[in-house]
């Protein structure tokens, strides 16, 4: 037996046993003259051997003593732990070693010590699992006694095992179920991987006797497509003892082919010897159907993704890019998988730039032709028109924001280069203006002088 399987108790017999051999040989050597030196180091050998096997075992293991007030048993302290005692419960030696119980879980409601008081008192040790509220695993304890009023605890964490456990009653739960009910179609085959059971369902689907279907009767409904495919499966698995998943088409009662999804599980007798399979199947014509259309659907919107010059995005509320079409990369400096994951905000020139957006469609939920300023790694300024729509998830909250961007920085060149002609050809008319207006101004000054000297005006200001 390795010391890691051994209980506590069992270490404290076989420790008190080194005690008492220790004692007589002492006696003895020192009878024959040999000295005290040698049955102290006989002893402190023994000693250190119970120390090691304490260090090492993988359970974990602590010594306690009981506390009582007017002879009841309130509260423990405990005295010793091992390293796997700090493992396996998450808690350092230095946080317990002399505390009481109640004080380490904070609590007067001490798990486990009506059991725990009763041992130190009888003697008789006790085994038990249970939950460990504390620390939130399960625990199997033995708890034994070294000494009066005293106690010693040898645990393992089980935790896993009663999950598994659990697991498994959850699947038997659901199984049970599933076989009862009208939806599954259910199957079995003994040792010689032949079928030898049928359950209604499958009897109504395919339309056939439990006697057509015997054997390897169920697979003249299989499609001649999905034959060879679907008996390779089941053979290998089989074989292998292995479950398996597998969709075939199945000729139905109509005769039309439709789809079945086989989940096939090794079947074991109650002295788990293995006795076949077990299978249930689901129609899933229609999600094949859907899935068809899906993608159908998905080459056309892909098709369109990767070739439309707009460039299509999908953001978070957050503003990280989920998707954007290969499109971007007509833009200099911008590449598709570089951006994905990113924050588009952090593209916009004008910070301020993204609440006024955000406040826009919050407000609308659609904004169309929406002009920002995005700015290139290099700093280059790219105007865009966006096109955004705002989608909310089932709980009416704000999603995430599809959308379609347009690069329209040539259209905005040509506008502000107009604008600027425009504004020159302003000012150049305002000039001309000015410049008429002061030769009609000089005009009338020469004639007003010609006629104070009496001669006739030389200028017809209206002309």
């Amino acid at each position: 037996m390795n010391p890691e399987d051994k209980t506590k108790n069992e270490l404290l017999q076989e420790l008190q046993q080194l005690q008492q051999e220790n004692q007589a040989l002492k006696a003895l050597l020192l009878d024959e003259n040999s000295g005290q030196y040698k049955a102290e180091l006989n002893f402190s050998e023994n000693e250190n051997k119970f120390s090691s096997i304490f260090q090492t075992m993988a359970s974990g293991c602590c010594f306690d003593e009981v506390i009582y007030e007017d002879g009841v048993a309130v509260d423990y302290r405990i005295l010793d732990v091992n390293p796997a005692y700090e493992k396996i419960l998450g808690i350092k030696r230095v946080d317990v070693i002399g505390k009481l119980a109640s004080e380490i879980y904070k609590t007067d409601n001490i798990p486990f010590f009506d059991i725990y008081a009763r041992v130190a008192e009888t003697g008789v040790s006790e085994s038990f699992e249970s939950f460990f509220e504390p620390c939130g695993i399960y625990l199997k304890i033995t708890t034994s006694r070294p000494a009066a009023g005293m106690f010693s605890n040898v645990f393992m964490d089980i935790t896993q095992r009663i999950l598994a456990e659990d697991t498994i009653r959850e699947i038997e739960t659901q199984y049970r179920n599933l076989a009862n009910s009208d939806l599954a179609l259910i199957w079995t085959s003994g040792t010689d991987k032949l079928c030898n059971y049928f359950n209604d369902p499958w009897l109504k689907f395919t339309g056939r006797t439990l006697t057509q279907e015997y054997g390897n009767g169920w697979a003249e409904g299989v499609h001649p497509d999905d034959f060879d495919n679907c008996l390779s499966i089941y053979i290998k698995a089989f074989d292998q003892r292995l479950p398996f998943e597998m969709e075939y088409r199945l000729r139905h009662a109509s005769g039309e082919y439709r789809w079945l999804l086989d989940l096939g599980t090794p079947n074991y007798d109650s002295h788990n010897v293995f006795a076949g399979y077990i299978g249930h199947c689901f129609d899933i014509t229609e999600r094949k159907k859907i899935e068809e259309a899906l993608r159908i659907s998905e080459e056309k919107y892909r098709s369109i993704f990767d070739n439309v010059q707009d460039v299509f995005y999908q953001i978070d509320m957050e503003g990280k890019i989920l998707e954007i079409s290969p499109s971007i990369e007509n833009i200099p400096e911008f590449k598709r998988l570089d951006l994905i994951g990113s924050s588009v905000f952090d593209l916009y020139n004008d910070p301020t730039d993204r609440e006024k957006f955000l406040s826009e469609l919050r407000i609308h939920g659609e904004l169309k032709d929406y002009e920002l300023t995005m700015r290139s790694y290099s700093g280059i300024l790219k105007y865009v028109s966006i096109n955004a729509r705002l989608n909310y998830d089932h709980k009416g909250f704000p999603h995430h924001i599809d959308g379609a961007l347009r690069d329209i920085s040539e259209r905005k060149q040509e506008e502000m280069t107009r604008q600027k002609l425009s504004e020159e050809l302003l000012h150049f008319g305002r000039l001309a203006i000015n410049r008429e207006n002061r030769m009609i101004e000089l005009k009338k000054e020469i004639n007003n002088l010609l006629v104070e000297q009496g001669v006739a005006e030389k200028y017809n200001i209206y002309e």
